[in-house]
């Protein structure tokens, strides 16, 4: 009987915590990442298969440089489909438009990116600016719907 009262205590604050807003935005925006991230990973993979006759052949063909190209294009720039995914995913639980709202937060996450000789580093767009990525879009996001609900 204690059990199964236990269980009741759990899946009730599971419940509370699924039903929060941000952070279904923040699994839904991650969960979006998902394609992106296994195709670069999956080029990566056929751009580094530990086979000497594979590697031969992509070598000869010519085809190692964009493998890899696509591998950084997609995972090193990880924190960047982040921000638009996770402010696009809360517009829409916020109820705005949610394409102004994910360009917003990528905005948001540019803005938040230390610089370095004036111009953005790539090392902050990837897996290392991701937390920042999560905090620019939500505060973006929100402030973006507040004052489109200010004004309507």
């Amino acid at each position: 009987m204690e059990n199964s009262k236990t269980i009741d205590r759990v899946l009730e604050f599971a419940a509370k915590i699924q039903a929060n807003i941000y952070l279904d935005s923040i699994s839904k925006g991650l969960m979006g990442t998902l394609p992106i991230t296994m195709i670069g990973s999956i080029a990566l993979l056929l751009a580094v298969l530990p086979i000497p006759a594979w590697t031969n052949f992509i070598g000869s063909i010519g085809v190692t440089p964009y493998l890899l190209a696509a591998s950084t294009v997609t995972t090193s720039c990880l924190s960047i489909y982040a921000s638009f995914l996770i402010g696009y995913r809360l517009a829409h639980h916020l109820q705005v438009d949610e394409i102004p709202g994910g360009l917003i937060s990528l905005f948001a996450f540019f803005i938040a990116t230390p610089l370095t000789d004036g111009a953005l580093t790539m090392s902050y767009m990837g897996a290392q600016g991701l937390f920042t990525a999560l905090i620019a879009s939500l505060l973006a996001t929100r402030i973006y719907a507040a004052l489109m609900k200010c004004d309507a």
